[in-house]
């Protein structure tokens, strides 16, 4: 299983382990992507999971990333996520 971290810094500034989601699969973790389509879609590539904060995954990143199976929202609120785009 892939895994992706797309803005780690804003959960972790360097005090905790990434240890315990590492023992899920292959994990890929970016301090911070820019907020952009194409570079979040091509960071996010064939991953099956994906782990975000503020960067927001959006109808584009869905259409070229169709490997995402779930995505985590380690933030207050979902709104990071295109959740009409998901349910298609």
């Amino acid at each position: 299983m892939k895994i992706v971290v797309t803005d780690a810094y804003t959960e972790n500034p360097g005090d905790l382990s990434w240890s315990e989601l590492e023992k899920l699969g292959e994990v890929k973790i970016y301090d911070r992507l820019p907020d952009e389509d194409k570079a979040i879609a091509e960071a996010i590539g064939d991953a099956d999971i994906v782990v975000i904060n503020k960067i927001p995954i959006s109808a584009y990143t869905l259409e070229h990333c169709p490997n995402i199976k779930y995505t985590a929202v380690l933030a207050t609120g979902y709104n990071t996520v295109d959740i009409a785009a998901a349910k298609a």
